[in-house]
Protein backbone atom coordinates (compact mmCIF):
# COMPACT_ATOMS: atom_id res chain seq x y z
CA UNK A 1 0.00 0.00 0.00
CA UNK A 2 2.85 2.35 0.87
CA UNK A 3 4.44 1.70 -2.53
CA UNK A 4 1.17 2.50 -4.31
CA UNK A 5 0.74 5.71 -2.31
CA UNK A 6 4.35 6.69 -2.99
CA UNK A 7 3.92 5.99 -6.70
CA UNK A 8 0.78 8.13 -6.80
CA UNK A 9 2.59 10.95 -5.00
CA UNK A 10 5.49 10.80 -7.47
CA UNK A 11 3.11 10.84 -10.45
CA UNK A 12 1.25 13.82 -8.97
CA UNK A 13 4.52 15.70 -8.39
CA UNK A 14 5.69 14.98 -11.94
CA UNK A 15 2.34 16.18 -13.27
CA UNK A 16 2.57 19.40 -11.27
CA UNK A 17 6.13 19.95 -12.48
CA UNK A 18 5.02 19.41 -16.06
CA UNK A 19 2.12 21.86 -15.66
CA UNK A 20 4.47 24.41 -14.12
CA UNK A 21 7.03 23.78 -16.87
CA UNK A 22 4.42 24.29 -19.56
CA UNK A 23 3.01 27.43 -17.93
CA UNK A 24 6.50 28.93 -17.68
CA UNK A 25 7.00 28.20 -21.35
CA UNK A 26 3.89 30.13 -22.25
CA UNK A 27 5.50 33.51 -21.50
CA UNK A 28 7.62 33.12 -24.61
CA UNK A 29 4.61 33.80 -26.79
CA UNK A 30 1.72 34.92 -24.59
CA UNK A 31 2.03 38.48 -25.90
CA UNK A 32 0.82 37.35 -29.32
CA UNK A 33 -2.05 35.33 -27.85
CA UNK A 34 -3.31 37.98 -25.44
CA UNK A 35 -6.27 39.94 -26.90
CA UNK A 36 -5.51 42.81 -24.50
CA UNK A 37 -2.13 43.20 -26.23
CA UNK A 38 -2.89 42.37 -29.86
CA UNK A 39 -6.68 42.37 -30.01
CA UNK A 40 -8.93 43.92 -32.61
CA UNK A 41 -12.49 45.21 -32.03
CA UNK A 42 -13.39 42.46 -34.47
CA UNK A 43 -13.17 39.14 -32.54
CA UNK A 44 -12.76 37.12 -35.73
CA UNK A 45 -9.77 39.24 -36.75
CA UNK A 46 -8.21 38.59 -33.34
CA UNK A 47 -8.90 34.87 -33.73
CA UNK A 48 -7.14 34.79 -37.10
CA UNK A 49 -4.17 36.73 -35.68
CA UNK A 50 -3.71 34.23 -32.84
CA UNK A 51 -4.09 31.28 -35.20
CA UNK A 52 -1.42 32.82 -37.42
CA UNK A 53 1.02 33.07 -34.57
CA UNK A 54 0.46 29.47 -33.50
CA UNK A 55 1.71 28.35 -36.90
CA UNK A 56 4.84 30.48 -36.58
CA UNK A 57 6.21 28.40 -33.71
CA UNK A 58 6.90 25.46 -36.05
CA UNK A 59 8.80 27.38 -38.75
CA UNK A 60 8.13 24.83 -41.49
CA UNK A 61 7.45 26.01 -45.04
CA UNK A 62 3.77 25.11 -44.84
CA UNK A 63 3.54 26.62 -41.35
CA UNK A 64 4.98 29.92 -42.57
CA UNK A 65 2.59 29.98 -45.53
CA UNK A 66 -0.34 29.25 -43.18
CA UNK A 67 0.78 31.99 -40.78
CA UNK A 68 0.84 34.50 -43.66
CA UNK A 69 -2.57 33.27 -44.88
CA UNK A 70 -4.26 33.76 -41.49
CA UNK A 71 -2.60 37.13 -40.91
CA UNK A 72 -3.97 38.29 -44.26
CA UNK A 73 -7.42 37.05 -43.20
CA UNK A 74 -7.10 39.06 -39.97
CA UNK A 75 -6.41 42.21 -42.01
CA UNK A 76 -9.33 41.43 -44.32
CA UNK A 77 -11.60 41.26 -41.28
CA UNK A 78 -10.20 44.50 -39.82
CA UNK A 79 -8.53 46.88 -42.27
CA UNK A 80 -7.31 49.07 -39.36
CA UNK A 81 -5.54 46.24 -37.51
CA UNK A 82 -2.12 47.92 -37.10
CA UNK A 83 -0.22 45.09 -35.42
CA UNK A 84 -1.51 42.63 -38.04
CA UNK A 85 0.03 44.73 -40.82
CA UNK A 86 3.32 44.88 -38.90
CA UNK A 87 3.25 41.15 -38.13
CA UNK A 88 2.50 40.33 -41.76
CA UNK A 89 5.60 42.29 -42.76
CA UNK A 90 7.72 40.38 -40.26
CA UNK A 91 6.25 37.09 -41.50
CA UNK A 92 7.13 37.87 -45.11
CA UNK A 93 10.62 38.69 -43.89
CA UNK A 94 10.81 35.34 -42.07
CA UNK A 95 9.79 33.63 -45.30
CA UNK A 96 13.12 34.69 -46.79
CA UNK A 97 15.19 33.01 -44.10
CA UNK A 98 15.87 30.06 -46.39
CA UNK A 99 17.70 32.35 -48.81
CA UNK A 100 14.83 33.01 -51.21
CA UNK A 101 14.10 36.51 -52.46
CA UNK A 102 11.67 38.65 -50.49
CA UNK A 103 9.57 41.58 -51.60
CA UNK A 104 11.12 44.49 -49.71
CA UNK A 105 8.76 47.05 -51.23
CA UNK A 106 5.73 45.18 -49.88
CA UNK A 107 7.30 45.04 -46.43
CA UNK A 108 7.98 48.79 -46.53
CA UNK A 109 4.35 49.49 -47.45
CA UNK A 110 3.13 47.33 -44.58
CA UNK A 111 5.39 49.17 -42.12
CA UNK A 112 4.14 52.56 -43.32
CA UNK A 113 0.50 51.40 -43.12
CA UNK A 114 0.89 50.04 -39.59
CA UNK A 115 2.50 53.25 -38.35
CA UNK A 116 -0.15 55.40 -40.00
CA UNK A 117 -2.87 53.47 -38.19
CA UNK A 118 -1.17 53.33 -34.79
CA UNK A 119 2.33 54.72 -34.09
CA UNK A 120 2.25 53.11 -30.63
CA UNK A 121 2.73 49.61 -32.05
CA UNK A 122 6.29 48.53 -31.30
CA UNK A 123 6.34 45.84 -34.00
CA UNK A 124 5.53 48.48 -36.62
CA UNK A 125 8.61 50.49 -35.64
CA UNK A 126 10.84 47.39 -35.64
CA UNK A 127 9.57 46.53 -39.11
CA UNK A 128 10.36 50.05 -40.31
CA UNK A 129 13.78 49.64 -38.71
CA UNK A 130 14.38 46.64 -40.98
CA UNK A 131 13.41 48.73 -44.02
CA UNK A 132 15.93 51.44 -43.04
CA UNK A 133 18.58 48.81 -42.34
CA UNK A 134 18.15 47.23 -45.78
CA UNK A 135 18.64 50.70 -47.24
CA UNK A 136 21.94 50.96 -45.31
CA UNK A 137 20.60 53.79 -43.14
CA UNK A 138 21.74 52.42 -39.80
CA UNK A 139 21.06 55.57 -37.80
CA UNK A 140 17.40 55.65 -38.86
CA UNK A 141 17.18 51.91 -38.18
CA UNK A 142 18.35 52.47 -34.60
CA UNK A 143 16.04 55.44 -34.13
CA UNK A 144 13.05 53.34 -35.23
CA UNK A 145 13.91 50.70 -32.65
CA UNK A 146 14.26 53.35 -29.94
CA UNK A 147 10.74 54.48 -30.84
CA UNK A 148 9.62 50.86 -30.54
CA UNK A 149 11.08 50.59 -27.03
CA UNK A 150 9.51 53.92 -26.04
CA UNK A 151 6.13 52.73 -27.34
CA UNK A 152 6.30 49.27 -25.70
CA UNK A 153 9.11 48.98 -23.11
CA UNK A 154 7.69 45.71 -21.75
CA UNK A 155 7.62 43.94 -25.10
CA UNK A 156 10.50 41.51 -25.59
CA UNK A 157 10.66 42.12 -29.35
CA UNK A 158 11.30 45.87 -29.12
CA UNK A 159 14.42 45.41 -26.97
CA UNK A 160 15.54 42.49 -29.10
CA UNK A 161 15.43 44.44 -32.36
CA UNK A 162 17.17 47.40 -30.77
CA UNK A 163 19.95 44.99 -29.86
CA UNK A 164 20.06 43.64 -33.41
CA UNK A 165 20.48 47.15 -34.83
CA UNK A 166 23.16 48.11 -32.32
CA UNK A 167 25.01 44.87 -33.10
CA UNK A 168 25.47 45.97 -36.72
CA UNK A 169 27.83 48.71 -35.50
CA UNK A 170 31.15 47.63 -33.98
CA UNK A 171 31.24 50.60 -31.63
CA UNK A 172 27.75 49.80 -30.27
CA UNK A 173 28.29 46.19 -29.19
CA UNK A 174 28.02 46.96 -25.48
CA UNK A 175 24.71 48.73 -26.15
CA UNK A 176 23.59 45.65 -28.09
CA UNK A 177 24.48 43.37 -25.18
CA UNK A 178 22.49 45.59 -22.81
CA UNK A 179 19.44 45.60 -25.11
CA UNK A 180 19.50 41.80 -25.49
CA UNK A 181 19.74 41.39 -21.72
CA UNK A 182 16.79 43.79 -21.33
CA UNK A 183 14.83 41.55 -23.72
CA UNK A 184 15.65 38.56 -21.51
CA UNK A 185 14.55 40.55 -18.45
CA UNK A 186 11.14 40.90 -20.08
CA UNK A 187 11.03 37.24 -21.14
CA UNK A 188 13.62 34.85 -19.71
CA UNK A 189 12.53 32.09 -22.10
CA UNK A 190 13.03 34.11 -25.28
CA UNK A 191 15.72 32.31 -27.24
CA UNK A 192 16.66 34.86 -29.88
CA UNK A 193 18.63 37.17 -27.54
CA UNK A 194 20.70 34.15 -26.48
CA UNK A 195 21.57 33.51 -30.11
CA UNK A 196 22.68 37.09 -30.73
CA UNK A 197 24.64 37.24 -27.47
CA UNK A 198 26.30 33.95 -28.38
CA UNK A 199 27.55 35.33 -31.70
CA UNK A 200 28.79 38.57 -30.10
CA UNK A 201 30.74 36.71 -27.42
CA UNK A 202 32.09 34.23 -29.97
CA UNK A 203 33.15 36.48 -32.83
CA UNK A 204 33.52 39.95 -31.30
CA UNK A 205 34.51 39.35 -27.69
CA UNK A 206 36.29 35.98 -28.13
CA UNK A 207 34.77 34.91 -24.82
CA UNK A 208 34.13 31.24 -25.55
CA UNK A 209 32.77 30.47 -22.09
CA UNK A 210 30.00 33.08 -22.34
CA UNK A 211 29.29 32.16 -25.96
CA UNK A 212 28.90 28.49 -25.03
CA UNK A 213 26.57 29.46 -22.15
CA UNK A 214 24.17 31.29 -24.46
CA UNK A 215 24.18 28.58 -27.11
CA UNK A 216 23.53 25.93 -24.43
CA UNK A 217 20.59 28.03 -23.25
CA UNK A 218 19.21 27.83 -26.78
CA UNK A 219 19.63 24.06 -26.77
CA UNK A 220 17.81 23.91 -23.42
CA UNK A 221 14.92 25.92 -24.86
CA UNK A 222 14.83 23.68 -27.93
CA UNK A 223 14.88 20.41 -26.00
CA UNK A 224 12.97 21.19 -22.80
CA UNK A 225 10.48 24.03 -23.35
CA UNK A 226 6.99 23.35 -24.66
CA UNK A 227 5.98 24.43 -27.23
CA UNK A 228 9.45 24.47 -28.76
CA UNK A 229 10.69 27.35 -30.86
CA UNK A 230 12.21 25.36 -33.71
CA UNK A 231 14.71 28.12 -34.47
CA UNK A 232 16.53 27.26 -31.23
CA UNK A 233 18.04 24.26 -33.00
CA UNK A 234 20.66 26.82 -34.07
CA UNK A 235 22.08 26.50 -30.57
CA UNK A 236 23.80 23.28 -31.65
CA UNK A 237 25.46 25.05 -34.56
CA UNK A 238 26.59 27.97 -32.40
CA UNK A 239 27.98 25.62 -29.77
CA UNK A 240 29.84 23.64 -32.43
CA UNK A 241 31.38 26.82 -33.81
CA UNK A 242 32.36 27.92 -30.29
CA UNK A 243 34.04 24.60 -29.51
CA UNK A 244 35.91 24.70 -32.80
CA UNK A 245 37.11 28.27 -32.17
CA UNK A 246 38.18 27.14 -28.68
CA UNK A 247 40.42 24.48 -30.31
CA UNK A 248 38.22 21.59 -29.20
CA UNK A 249 37.63 19.86 -32.55
CA UNK A 250 36.54 16.51 -31.06
CA UNK A 251 33.75 18.12 -29.04
CA UNK A 252 32.85 20.27 -32.06
CA UNK A 253 32.56 17.17 -34.25
CA UNK A 254 30.23 15.52 -31.73
CA UNK A 255 28.06 18.66 -31.66
CA UNK A 256 27.86 19.08 -35.44
CA UNK A 257 27.03 15.39 -35.88
CA UNK A 258 24.28 15.70 -33.27
CA UNK A 259 22.96 18.72 -35.16
CA UNK A 260 22.76 16.69 -38.37
CA UNK A 261 20.72 14.03 -36.57
CA UNK A 262 18.38 16.75 -35.31
CA UNK A 263 18.08 18.11 -38.85
CA UNK A 264 16.84 14.72 -40.06
CA UNK A 265 13.65 15.14 -38.03
CA UNK A 266 13.28 18.92 -38.31
CA UNK A 267 10.48 20.59 -40.26
CA UNK A 268 12.23 23.98 -40.46
CA UNK A 269 11.87 25.49 -43.91
CA UNK A 270 15.57 26.41 -43.87
CA UNK A 271 16.77 23.05 -42.54
CA UNK A 272 18.81 22.45 -45.72
CA UNK A 273 20.77 25.62 -44.95
CA UNK A 274 21.36 24.35 -41.44
CA UNK A 275 22.56 20.97 -42.73
CA UNK A 276 24.96 22.78 -45.04
CA UNK A 277 26.37 24.78 -42.11
CA UNK A 278 26.74 21.59 -40.05
CA UNK A 279 28.70 19.87 -42.82
CA UNK A 280 30.86 22.98 -43.18
CA UNK A 281 31.53 22.87 -39.44
CA UNK A 282 32.42 19.19 -39.62
CA UNK A 283 34.80 19.75 -42.54
CA UNK A 284 36.60 22.52 -40.66
CA UNK A 285 36.69 20.46 -37.45
CA UNK A 286 38.23 17.49 -39.21
CA UNK A 287 40.74 19.79 -40.93
CA UNK A 288 41.68 21.17 -37.51
CA UNK A 289 42.14 17.60 -36.27
CA UNK A 290 44.18 16.80 -39.37
CA UNK A 291 46.41 19.81 -38.73
CA UNK A 292 46.85 18.70 -35.10
CA UNK A 293 47.85 15.22 -36.23
CA UNK A 294 50.23 16.62 -38.84
CA UNK A 295 51.84 18.78 -36.15
CA UNK A 296 52.25 15.68 -33.97
CA UNK A 297 53.76 13.82 -36.96
CA UNK A 298 56.29 16.62 -37.40
CA UNK A 299 57.04 16.77 -33.66
CA UNK A 300 57.67 13.02 -33.45
CA UNK A 301 60.04 13.08 -36.41
CA UNK A 302 61.90 16.17 -35.23
CA UNK A 303 62.26 14.49 -31.85
CA UNK A 304 63.78 11.39 -33.45
CA UNK A 305 66.21 13.50 -35.48
CA UNK A 306 67.22 15.49 -32.39
CA UNK A 307 67.83 12.27 -30.48
CA UNK A 308 69.92 10.74 -33.29
CA UNK A 309 71.31 13.75 -35.19
CA UNK A 310 73.92 11.75 -37.07
CA UNK A 311 71.80 8.74 -38.02
CA UNK A 312 71.32 9.02 -41.79
CA UNK A 313 68.93 6.06 -41.78
CA UNK A 314 66.53 7.94 -39.51
CA UNK A 315 66.93 11.02 -41.74
CA UNK A 316 66.03 8.98 -44.81
CA UNK A 317 63.10 7.38 -43.00
CA UNK A 318 61.76 10.82 -41.98
CA UNK A 319 62.10 12.03 -45.55
CA UNK A 320 60.22 9.00 -46.90
CA UNK A 321 57.41 9.34 -44.35
CA UNK A 322 57.00 13.06 -45.03
CA UNK A 323 57.00 12.36 -48.77
CA UNK A 324 54.41 9.61 -48.34
CA UNK A 325 52.11 11.81 -46.29
CA UNK A 326 52.45 14.70 -48.74
CA UNK A 327 51.61 12.38 -51.65
CA UNK A 328 48.57 10.92 -49.91
CA UNK A 329 47.00 14.26 -49.01
CA UNK A 330 47.77 16.17 -52.22
CA UNK A 331 44.48 15.13 -53.85
CA UNK A 332 42.44 16.89 -51.17
CA UNK A 333 42.26 20.08 -53.22
CA UNK A 334 39.20 21.33 -51.34
CA UNK A 335 39.75 25.02 -52.02
CA UNK A 336 40.09 24.46 -55.77
CA UNK A 337 36.80 22.56 -55.88
CA UNK A 338 35.00 25.22 -53.85
CA UNK A 339 36.46 27.94 -56.09
CA UNK A 340 35.01 26.34 -59.22
CA UNK A 341 31.60 25.98 -57.56
CA UNK A 342 31.63 29.64 -56.53
CA UNK A 343 32.58 30.84 -60.02
CA UNK A 344 29.89 28.73 -61.66
CA UNK A 345 27.17 29.87 -59.27
CA UNK A 346 28.22 33.50 -59.63
CA UNK A 347 27.72 33.36 -63.40
CA UNK A 348 24.38 31.56 -63.12
CA UNK A 349 23.04 33.97 -60.53
CA UNK A 350 23.89 37.10 -62.50
CA UNK A 351 22.35 35.59 -65.64
CA UNK A 352 19.07 34.77 -63.88
CA UNK A 353 18.36 37.46 -61.28
CA UNK A 354 17.20 41.05 -61.53
CA UNK A 355 17.02 41.55 -57.76
CA UNK A 356 19.30 44.35 -56.52
CA UNK A 357 20.29 42.56 -53.29
CA UNK A 358 21.15 39.30 -55.05
CA UNK A 359 23.15 41.05 -57.79
CA UNK A 360 25.15 43.08 -55.28
CA UNK A 361 25.79 39.99 -53.14
CA UNK A 362 27.02 38.04 -56.17
CA UNK A 363 29.33 40.87 -57.21
CA UNK A 364 30.78 41.10 -53.69
CA UNK A 365 31.28 37.34 -53.61
CA UNK A 366 33.13 37.22 -56.94
CA UNK A 367 35.38 40.16 -56.20
CA UNK A 368 36.10 38.83 -52.68
CA UNK A 369 37.33 35.61 -54.30
CA UNK A 370 39.65 37.54 -56.63
CA UNK A 371 40.84 39.77 -53.78
CA UNK A 372 41.67 36.72 -51.66
CA UNK A 373 43.86 35.62 -54.57
CA UNK A 374 45.32 39.17 -54.77
CA UNK A 375 44.05 39.47 -58.35
CA UNK A 376 43.03 43.10 -57.94
CA UNK A 377 43.45 44.10 -61.57
CA UNK A 378 41.35 41.14 -62.71
CA UNK A 379 38.65 42.19 -60.23
CA UNK A 380 38.72 45.73 -61.65
CA UNK A 381 38.39 44.39 -65.22
CA UNK A 382 35.39 42.30 -64.13
CA UNK A 383 33.82 45.31 -62.43
CA UNK A 384 34.26 47.47 -65.52
CA UNK A 385 32.23 44.94 -67.53
CA UNK A 386 29.53 44.89 -64.87
CA UNK A 387 29.42 48.68 -64.86
CA UNK A 388 28.38 48.58 -68.51
CA UNK A 389 25.87 45.79 -67.90
CA UNK A 390 24.15 47.64 -65.05
CA UNK A 391 24.59 51.20 -66.37
CA UNK A 392 21.01 52.17 -65.53
CA UNK A 393 20.94 50.70 -62.01
CA UNK A 394 22.22 53.27 -59.49
CA UNK A 395 21.78 50.94 -56.53
CA UNK A 396 24.11 48.44 -58.21
CA UNK A 397 26.54 51.02 -59.61
CA UNK A 398 27.08 52.42 -56.10
CA UNK A 399 28.19 48.96 -54.97
CA UNK A 400 30.44 48.49 -58.01
CA UNK A 401 32.15 51.86 -57.52
CA UNK A 402 32.71 51.08 -53.84
CA UNK A 403 34.34 47.73 -54.63
CA UNK A 404 36.38 49.44 -57.37
CA UNK A 405 37.65 51.88 -54.75
CA UNK A 406 38.66 48.97 -52.51
CA UNK A 407 40.65 47.26 -55.26
CA UNK A 408 42.41 50.44 -56.38
CA UNK A 409 43.25 51.19 -52.74
CA UNK A 410 44.75 47.72 -52.36
CA UNK A 411 46.87 48.44 -55.46
CA UNK A 412 48.05 51.66 -53.85
CA UNK A 413 46.33 53.88 -56.44
CA UNK A 414 44.91 56.45 -54.03
CA UNK A 415 43.65 59.01 -56.55
CA UNK A 416 41.58 56.57 -58.59
CA UNK A 417 40.31 54.88 -55.42
CA UNK A 418 39.05 58.20 -54.03
CA UNK A 419 37.39 58.99 -57.37
CA UNK A 420 35.40 55.74 -57.28
CA UNK A 421 34.53 56.25 -53.64
CA UNK A 422 33.07 59.66 -54.50
CA UNK A 423 31.16 58.13 -57.44
CA UNK A 424 29.80 55.47 -55.09
CA UNK A 425 28.36 58.07 -52.72
CA UNK A 426 26.96 60.10 -55.62
CA UNK A 427 25.17 56.96 -56.83
CA UNK A 428 23.61 56.46 -53.39
CA UNK A 429 26.14 54.54 -51.27
CA UNK A 430 25.63 55.62 -47.66
CA UNK A 431 27.10 52.85 -45.50
CA UNK A 432 29.68 55.18 -43.98
CA UNK A 433 30.31 52.95 -40.98
CA UNK A 434 31.46 50.21 -43.34
CA UNK A 435 33.56 52.73 -45.28
CA UNK A 436 35.32 54.05 -42.17
CA UNK A 437 36.13 50.55 -40.86
CA UNK A 438 36.89 48.72 -44.12
CA UNK A 439 40.49 47.39 -43.99
CA UNK A 440 40.61 47.48 -47.80
CA UNK A 441 40.44 51.28 -47.60
CA UNK A 442 43.08 51.64 -44.86
CA UNK A 443 45.55 53.32 -47.23
CA UNK A 444 43.05 56.16 -47.88
CA UNK A 445 42.18 57.11 -44.32
CA UNK A 446 44.86 59.79 -43.90
CA UNK A 447 43.73 61.56 -47.04
CA UNK A 448 41.76 64.81 -46.47
CA UNK A 449 39.60 63.88 -49.48
CA UNK A 450 38.64 60.59 -47.81
CA UNK A 451 37.56 62.41 -44.66
CA UNK A 452 35.35 64.72 -46.72
CA UNK A 453 33.49 61.88 -48.45
CA UNK A 454 30.16 61.70 -46.65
Amino acid sequence: MHRIALAKTIILLLFLLLINHRSNAQITYDYYKNPDKIGSPNPRATEYFIRSFEFIMHWGTEDTDSAIFYMQKAIKEDSLYAIAYASLGHLIKYGGYNGTSIDRDSIARLAVKALQINPRVGDAHTLMSWVHFMNNDYQKAIESCKKAVAAEPNHRETWFWLGVRYASLAEKLDSAINAFNQSLEVDSLFGQPHQKLGWIYLYDKNDFQKAAHHFRQMIHLYEDIIPADERMILGYYGLGETLLADKKPDAAIDTFQLLLRKCDSSTLHWVDNLSSWAHSGLARSFLEKAKNEQDKFITVNLGRLAKYPDDTGIMLNAIEEAEGLAFQIKDFNLTDTLREIRLSLYERLLNQTTDEYEINSAIRSKTALLQDEKKYEKAIAELNLLMVKYAGRKEILSNIHYIMACNYALLGKTGVALKHLRLATEAGFNDFNRMMNDPDLASLKDSPKFKRIK
